[in-house]
Formats: C-alpha cells, sequence, structure tokens
C-alpha cells in the first residue's frame, strides 16, 4: 500500500503518470488531426418563453390527434415523419420523434424561432492542452483551442435531426444523429 501526496493532489497537480498519458495523447492529436468526426447528441429546450409555447402547443394537439393511427401493432407504429418511438408497459405510445418532413415540426415562416434553434441548432466543441476558464472561451484574447469541431445539420441523407417528444411531461428534445464536423 502506499502513501498518497496530499498536498500534490489538494493543488490539482496531476500526477507523472497523467502527465505522460496526455503528453502522448496531445502529440497524437497534433500529427493526426481528427477528421470526419460524426456526434449524436439530445438537447432538452424550456418551451416555457411566449415564442416557443404556441409551437410546443400545435404539437401536444397534433401528436395526441395522430395517436389512434401510432397505436395498435407494430405496423402501425409510424406515421410519415412521425414515429411512436417510446411505448409502456401496457403499448401506448409515450413519447414520438418528428422528422424534418413532418406538418408538425416548426414551420420557418410562422414558428421561425422554434425551427431556429430546432433546425438550425450547432454543436461546437474546443479542446485546449491547457485547461482555460470556461467563462472567458471565445471572448477577445482568449487562447485558441488545439482542436475545434463545429457541428451542424446540413440535411443530406447522412445526417438527421428529429423533435422528440414526450406525452405526459410535455418535454420537447432535439435529437441529432450522425452529424458530422464541418470541414476546415
Amino acid at each position: 500500500m502506499g502513501i498518497i501526496d496530499r498536498s500534490r493532489h489538494d493543488r490539482g497537480a496531476p500526477s507523472p503518470a497523467t502527465s505522460a498519458a496526455f503528453q502522448r495523447s496531445t502529440t497524437a492529436l497534433a500529427s493526426s488531426p481528427l477528421k470526419e468526426v460524426s456526434v449524436n447528441y439530445w438537447l432538452t429546450y424550456a418551451f416555457d418563453q411566449p415564442e416557443l409555447a404556441k409551437y410546443r402547443e400545435r404539437l401536444d394537439k397534433g401528436v395526441h390527434a395522430l395517436l389512434p393511427r401510432l397505436g395498435g401493432g407494430p405496423d402501425k407504429r409510424q406515421v410519415p415523419g412521425v414515429v411512436g418511438t417510446v411505448t409502456n408497459s401496457h403499448g401506448a405510445i409515450e413519447e414520438v420523434s418528428i422528422d424534418p418532413n413532418s406538418p408538425l415540426f416548426p414551420n420557418s415562416s410562422n414558428e421561425r424561432f422554434a425551427h431556429t434553434i430546432l433546425a438550425t441548432t450547432t454543436l461546437e466543441i474546443a479542446f485546449f492542452k491547457t485547461p482555460i476558464d470556461p467563462v472567458i472561451f471565445g471572448k477577445i484574447g482568449t487562447p485558441r483551442p488545439d482542436i475545434h469541431m463545429i457541428f451542424s445539420y446540413s440535411g443530406d441523407k447522412t445526417d438527421r435531426i428529429a423533435v422528440e417528444y414526450q406525452l405526459q411531461t410535455k418535454k420537447i428534445r432535439l435529437r441529432g444523429m450522425d452529424i458530422r464536423s464541418d470541414p476546415y
């Protein structure tokens, strides 16, 4: 059994093994930059704001109107652009997924704010060898990240987004699937 050096641990200094592993991984990343990275993500939004509450109300009414067509067996689980994705132990649908081609997806002309945050979301990831204070990220004078990736929905056949709606809680989530990093 070894003795733990609390003074080094309390200062937050990395162990020699951690430092060596970090150096190996950063060297590997620098010599072979990441390319063609894709991510899957879920983002949950608060739809309490008036601009978003109208969309949630339309979505809730539309989904409930489709429930009879979505239930009743595996062959009746899909309406074009809408799929029952989660059911309870009795087979009742608890969550649906709405594709961008569905009339239940936010309309870009009269639900612009909801459409903007659900259809045009961009995910940005920045990696720094030397940690920075997250509060200063993106401000003038912030060090450049060692690795910087931006993921945005392109609408091509390889990436997909969907609005996921939980019927009981009325939570709305955006799901991004196979969203590729933008080329630099």
